[in-house]
This record gives structure tokens, sequence and C-alpha cells, in this order.
């Protein structure tokens, strides 16, 4: 890596470490001063029926919000037959519950669908939501982003989209956070987890 990229993605880090606690204080739901400051965010990856149990990533924070899932091809660095990319734009609004614990993103997003290696089956800018559930490690957190596009309401996709429970009029994709335990019988370890402070 060349010395500007490292420069780069070291202030794009600190610019966004800069940012995120503005913009919780600026909504009124920045941590009290006296809890741990570990941040109300999530990062992760699961899988389930709304993804054809492909695994699928994700980030919720105030910042940037995105979800992504797809399929690899046989040459390096090409889908395979499918991938999807959703990443907001412009502002969001970033609600904690505390009480629930739970986070909710709302805004808009846009929407990358493409298939077999490169026929791109809509680009759009849509409406969001985007839940995470933090379950303190009883059971695995969760993960959901609920939205609306041609292709998945009435298009190409309807027949294979999975319906929102946010609104009855969307689809969705989410599920629980993947994991795996530590040795044959060690504990077991979830892949990313969303976060909210006590």
């Amino acid at each position: 890596m060349e010395r500007r990229d490292v420069l780069k993605n070291v202030t794009l880090g600190a610019a966004l470490a800069a940012a995120v606690p503005t913009v919780l204080a600026a909504t009124g739901q920045a941590a009290a001063a006296s809890e741990p400051n570990f941040g109300d965010y999530g990062a992760g990856m699961y899988a389930d029926m709304s993804t054809a149990f492909h695994p699928s990533p994700f980030n919720l924070n105030p910042v940037l919000t995105t979800c992504a899932v797809g399929t690899t091809g046989s040459i390096p660095g090409v889908i395979g037959s499918f991938a999807m990319e959703m990443f907001s734009v412009g502002s969001l609004s970033y609600v904690v519950n505390r009480s629930a614990r739970t986070i909710t993103a709302q805004g808009r997003m846009r929407s990358i669908t493409m298939l077999l290696t490169g026929i791109i089956l809509e680009d759009i800018e849509h409406d969001f939501a985007a839940i995470g559930i933090d379950n303190r490690g009883v059971t695995a957190d969760r993960f959901e982003m609920h939205y609306t596009t041609p292709l998945w309401n009435g298009g190409l996709l309807t027949a294979i989209s999975t319906q929102s429970t946010f609104r009855s009029d969307w689809k969705m994709f989410g599920g629980a956070l993947l994991s795996g335990t530590q040795g044959l019988l060690g504990p077991r370890v979830y892949l990313g987890g969303i976060n909210v402070n006590p």
C-alpha cells in the first residue's frame, strides 16, 4: 500500500471517529458521560432464507449504513451469478432505543443489483430502514435491512424476495449474526455484533 493510501485511510478513520459522536449528540442519542463509550453501532455478517443462506456483511452507524449479499465467481475479482450492494446516501435518522436494545437507521439508500458477471438489473435510490437488535449475548444479535425497489417489489425478483416485517409493502434482508465456536467445545463466537450502550 502506498504512503498516500495509508494516510487517506488514517484520515478517513479519524474523520469518522470525530463525526459519529457529533451526529449522536445532535440527535440526542449520545451516551451519558458516566457510561462506557463503546458506541451505539453494529457491524458483522448474517445469513438466512432472505439471502438464500449466502453470507451478508453489514454496517450500522449514523454516518454510513450498508448491506451486501452475493456469490463469488470462478474468475478472481468477478462476481458469480448474483450480487447486491446497498449503501446509505445523505443524512440519516439514527434512533437508539436503550430499553428495547435496538438501533434504527432510516433514510435514502442506493442499491445496485447485478447478475452473471456484470449485467446490472437495477441501480436505484430508495427509502430504507435498517434495524439492529442487541441481545446481549443471550442469543445472537440480529440485523435487518428493509427497503423497496421496482425490481424486488413487483418486478423480476419479487417471487424470491422476503416480505418486510417493518412495512407490509416493502421487502427485506436480515437474520441472526453468524457464529462459531472456539475449538470443539469452546465458547460461541459471533461474527460481529450490535452494540447498544447500557
